[in-house]
């Protein structure tokens, strides 16, 4: 075989190879509108506020999208890039992405990560896409609470553990505490808001990918069936909510463990002085330091000195 025939048969087969990608392989694959793929992704972002859904959309060079596409009588939407092929907002760059909040152009053909993220106010969604990089996103991971069987000595403790999984940092996050309280009203249970035990958190800085852990501690100061609805916020990062359902027992305002001073030798006796508030009985001061105070529990005796004041016998290593 010469040369010139090689050279012929491989010009053929390339000939051959462009006609079956730009004739044949569309009809085995056929590209997706992009406007179709951010609607089905805004549809869903419209079911699940407050979180981020990404796709990967190719878009032909020389094409542009408008939310004019997307915007309807119940939602409106805005676009932002943050991709490194972004020109500056509202400006020309050669062969960048041009953008503003209203449309997005690609001069060259591109395939980019979108990513819708809405939520609700009224009735109304306001959505955000995102071309490039994922935005940030706050997600609550679990919640927890501890310290609610003795309201005079401690309020409950709300344990969060909350996650960036976006790609983007996020900064100045909150989470927006409201508690209530279950009663039973003519044998249903309603529930009522608790003013002063809602508030909100700072959270602050969480960077992309990494997860954070944050304590909080509730304003309740009466026993009762409370139920605590969490939801985490950050700028340009959505948010996400949570909830427990918890027991208090106990009452702020009663008989309270303040503490103990430190332990001394007294007639030959490691001793340690306690002291209580409001308590009307001196074993009830008794009960409340010993649910405090873990050491007491191992006291070898108490001496019951008044309604609020008790003294232990402790080992005689502890006043070493």
């Amino acid at each position: 075989m010469t040369p010139f025939r090689i050279l012929v048969y491989a010009i053929t087969a390339a000939l051959l190879l462009w006609i079956f990608f730009v004739y044949f392989l569309p009809f085995f694959f056929p590209q997706q509108d992009p406007v179709e793929l951010i609607g089905k992704s805004l549809g869903v972002a419209e079911i699940e506020l407050g979180k981020g859904f990404s796709s990967g959309i190719k878009f032909p060079g020389q094409s542009a999208i408008s939310t004019a596409a997307f915007n309807n009588s119940r939602r409106n939407v805005i676009f932002q890039c943050n991709s490194e092929e972004c020109c500056p907002l509202d400006e020309e760059c050669g062969g960048g992405i041009e953008w503003n909040s209203s449309r997005v152009s690609f001069k060259q053909p591109a395939y980019i990560t979108v990513t819708a993220r809405c939520e609700q106010q009224y009735g109304f969604f306001t959505c955000t896409v995102y071309f490039g990089e994922k935005p940030a996103q706050i997600e609550i991971k679990s919640i927890t609470v501890q310290d609610t069987g003795e309201l005079a000595n401690k309020k409950p403790q709300v344990s969060m553990a909350m996650q960036n999984s976006g790609g983007v940092d996020l900064k100045a996050a909150v989470v927006e505490f409201k508690v209530f309280k279950k009663y039973a009203v003519g044998g249903r249970e309603e529930e009522q808001m608790v003013q002063s035990a809602s508030k909100t958190e700072e959270v602050g800085t969480i960077p992309k990918g990494e997860s954070a852990t944050r304590q909080f501690e509730l304003d309740i100061t009466d026993a009762g069936k409370y139920h605590v609805v969490a939801k985490a916020i950050a700028p340009e990062a959505g948010f996400d909510e949570n909830s427990l359902e918890f027991d208090a027992e106990g009452n702020a305002s009663g008989c309270r463990a303040d503490g103990c001073a430190a332990s001394q030798i007294i007639d030959g006796k490691c001793i340690r002085h306690c002291n209580c508030t409001n308590c009307v009985f001196g074993t009830e001061c008794l009960n409340r330091l010993q649910r405090v105070v873990s050491e007491l529990t191992n006291a070898l005796s108490s001496n019951i000195l008044g309604p609020n004041i008790v003294d232990f016998e402790l080992p005689a290593s502890k006043c070493a």
